[in-house]
């Protein structure tokens, strides 16, 4: 992954390198690679996102985006995509519906959140301590294994802190 569309693959070996092909008629600057399903992602320092079934050419996807992804999850037919902070808006979240051909805008994410926990998992989307069960368009607050409002079997007399929404309500 480097500059002007440099993507290098390996034989099986890695005893030689092959520049591998792509489509993007502007060169990207290659930042990270991650794989989603059966498809690998190489995504760029102004929001390209390119993809590949087979790792002999890269294909552009459509996004929007301009700002760098830091993260991709999913599976093979749902692929989000989550891109560093953008000033005034957060971090913009992506979503693809049919394997990472096309994006589109979820929302904008305005809590902090560690994007090395970003995983989509049974139709459950998790960023950090967040979770979603629409995709991205609410989330709410995960405590060991406890979502807000759900049932903790605590006895009389016990308590879980109230915990604040991003939103700052309780």
């Amino acid at each position: 992954c480097g500059d002007n569309n440099l993507i290098l693959r390996s034989g099986e070996r890695m005893d030689e390198w092959l520049e591998v092909p792509t489509d993007s008629s502007n060169p990207i600057n290659c930042q990270h690679f991650f794989q989603i399903g059966n498809r690998v992602f190489a995504t760029g320092s102004r929001g390209e996102i390119l993809g590949t079934n087979d790792g002999n050419s890269f294909s552009s996807s459509i996004s929007g985006n301009r700002s760098p992804i830091v993260a991709m999850t999913g599976d093979n037919d749902n692929v989000f995509a989550l891109s560093a902070p953008i000033k005034g808006k957060g971090r913009r979240l992506l979503r693809s519906d049919d394997g990472g051909q096309h994006f589109y805008r979820v929302d904008d994410i305005n809590f902090s959140a560690d994007t090395s926990n970003f995983a989509y998992h049974k139709g459950r989307l998790q960023l950090g301590d967040w979770t979603s069960k629409d995709g991205g368009k609410s989330w709410f607050l995960s405590v060991e294994g406890f979502e807000t409002g759900e049932p903790t079997g605590a006895k009389e007399g016990q308590y879980l802190q109230s915990i604040q929404n991003p939103d700052g309500s309780q």
